[in-house]
């Protein structure tokens, strides 16, 4: 079935009244959760703004515009962005006698700014460097030790898509450096960036490109994967790329001394194993696939780069021997509701019962965390990574972007990167929204710091918009946070059943 065809079904499917609002009669006040004062509205004609008033027996205006206020209180509208440099949102709430106003001063962000002189404050371009940098990144602001792991992603631009994660103690060649950025050379025809902060430049060079050695392929029985190494003087960048029916492993400043010669796969996952290279100074392992493998991922021991292919699960009509990471998104940071419900407690509440549900289908299941301390991204990706799940799904709640209405996010998304996290993504999205009562809005690839390594098939959840008024009551309520976590372990349980079960047609040269 396609994309397009199961976001349909989903939405027919899905489109349920929702649950009545409680009504509530509480001191009349203003409590405007977005915007804030200083808001950047710098390239739209309108604005998301939603609080509450503390009551549903009084009625709003803002600016020239009649809001609607729900029952409790609560309101969320899309209204426009006053013209002029210093605009701002007039709100007026009145019940019977009484009256409460209340004003936010937005930005545009378009005034001039104070100039700048020297050195220091110009950019002229990318300058000649012509250095040996090692990647070394500066200590985490957070306390979580473990985000001293994490690689430095570099990008084909500077702020601009991740090209692939460069892990840290790698030397490598730097020809060019803005005020804020450096150039890295991984091959003759490929250059990537990475901010400055994240290299030392103190580094004694190497040779430009290293020999490989021959790669060997063991089957480790014991874990279901397969292990490709290749031996090198040192650590080198790579890439592993999904195209089609083959998993392609470039090594970036390496070449073969002779080229290797192609060799059989164990059949169920990979077919052949071919190793190729090129005049720029690459090298590219060529693995033609059976099936989709469950993930994937490098790493550097006893002096080779080693390739871990991990294999699909058996299929089985339980959860046991599966593994399952949860990920309550936030916080830091998250999105507050019209009541002011904070998204990170949401999160953490269907997580526990997403847990408990999985468990009792035989699931082990690991979280990320399991209370209200802060845990940074670089941190979450970390568990991700150094885990053994085989599924790990990061669930948030939604809130729109600028220029967007509040009624853009009344449904489910879902995102996933790297395409062992596909399928179920898809099944996510039909599953969660499906529970909810509400339309599936889409699957999207996203390139978020969750969803990076590819080990485990990874997906983020917008569950549902906790700016709209009838989502964030729903969620207030038991039944409203099992159903979320009923979805999950739905699509999981669904994901884990036909997971074992595609096979990749194989192609005539293979």
């Amino acid at each position: 079935m396609s994309r397009a065809a199961v976001i349909l079904l989903a939405f027919a499917a899905c489109s349920t009244p929702d649950p009545r609002i409680p009504a509530r009669d509480g001191p009349l006040v203003i409590d405007v959760r977005y915007p804030t004062v200083g808001t950047r509205v710098p390239a739209v004609e309108s604005v998301a703004v939603w609080g509450t008033l503390g009551t549903g027996r009084a009625k709003l205006m803002v600016n020239t515009a009649e809001v609607t206020v729900e029952a409790n209180g609560t309101f969320a509208a899309f209204l426009p962005v006053p013209p002029g440099l210093s605009p701002s949102l007039r709100f007026v709430a009145r019940r019977s006698r009484d009256s409460v106003v209340h004003s936010i001063a937005l930005d545009r962000g378009t005034r001039p700014s104070t100039p700048t002189t020297g050195a220091a404050a110009r950019d002229d371009g990318p300058q000649a460097w012509n250095r040996w940098v090692t990647m070394q990144r500066l200590p985490s602001d957070t306390a979580d030790s473990a985000t001293q792991w994490r690689p430095i992603y570099a990008r084909f631009r500077p702020g601009g898509e991740v090209a692939l994660g460069i892990a840290q103690g790698i030397r490598l060649f730097s020809d060019a450096r803005t005020a804020q950025a450096m150039r890295l050379v991984l091959a003759a025809d490929q250059r990537v960036w990475i901010p400055r902060v994240d290299a030392d430049t103190l580094t004694r060079p190497r040779a430009r490109i290293l020999r490989a050695g021959a790669p060997t392929v063991t089957n480790i029985t014991s874990s279901d994967e397969m292990l490709i190494a290749v031996p090198l003087p040192e650590r080198l960048p790579s890439v592993v790329e999904l195209s089609g029916d083959r998993l392609l492993w470039t090594i970036f400043g390496a070449q073969w001394g002779r080229r290797p010669a192609a060799v059989d796969g164990d059949g169920s996952t990979i077919r052949r194993i071919v190793p190729s290279d090129s005049a720029a100074g690459q090298v590219v392992i060529d693995l033609g696939l059976a099936s989709l493998p469950l993930g994937w991922r490098v790493e550097w021991h006893a002096g080779a780069l080693q390739l871990r292919v991990r294999r699909r699960a058996s299929p089985s009509k339980s959860l046991a021997g599966l593994i399952v990471a949860i990920d309550p998104g936030h916080p830091p940071d998250g999105t507050t509701g019209p009541s002011r419900l904070m998204e990170d407690s949401v999160t953490l509440a269907v997580s526990a019962v997403a847990a408990a549900q999985l468990r009792a289908l035989g699931a082990t299941v690991l979280l990320t965390r399991t209370n209200g301390h802060p845990l940074s991204l670089e941190a979450r990706a970390v568990v991700a990574e150094q885990s053994p799940a085989h599924v790990f799904v990061s669930l948030h709640l939604n809130a729109p972007g600028p220029g967007r209405p509040p009624s853009a996010v009344y449904g489910t998304q879902t995102f996933w990167m790297n395409a062992n996290g596909r399928a179920l993504a898809q099944l996510l999205l039909v599953e969660v929204a499906k529970a909810m009562g509400q339309p599936a809005i889409g699957m999207y690839q996203g390139e978020f710091a969750v969803l990076r390594p590819a080990w485990a098939a990874a997906v983020l959840v917008e569950g549902t918009g906790i700016v709209v008024p009838e989502r964030e009551a729903f969620l207030r309520t038991p039944e409203g946070v099992e159903a979320y976590a009923r979805g999950v372990v739905r699509g999981i349980e669904r994901w884990h059943r036909m997971s074992s079960t595609r096979a990749i047609p194989a192609r005539p040269d293979r």
